[in-house]
């Protein structure tokens, strides 16, 4: 029995942390992409017209354009995230 609690709050606390931590990017460009006949799917997490570019390459009909949501903001990295 007190297995059982342990593992259940150890579960509880790993799915408590996610839901919290992952949030949404929204860069300045976003990838527009032709998936089917008249649908599309848009990427708005792109962080340079490059990199939307390179998103879309050998899709067809697909074309970069700037994000109308995106605030300006880059997100805070970690001093071990710039390190590397």
């Amino acid at each position: 029995m007190k297995a059982t609690s342990v593992l259940a709050l150890a579960a509880l606390a790993m799915l408590g942390g996610t839901a919290t931590s992952q949030t949404i990017y929204q860069g300045p460009w976003c990838a527009i992409v032709m998936i089917g006949e008249g649908s599309v799917a848009e990427r708005c997490d792109m962080r340079s017209f490059e990199m939307c570019q390179l998103e879309i390459r050998g899709q067809g009909a697909s074309h970069c354009t700037q994000n109308p949501r995106y605030a300006g903001v880059e997100p805070k990295r970690s001093k071990r995230q710039r390190l590397q």
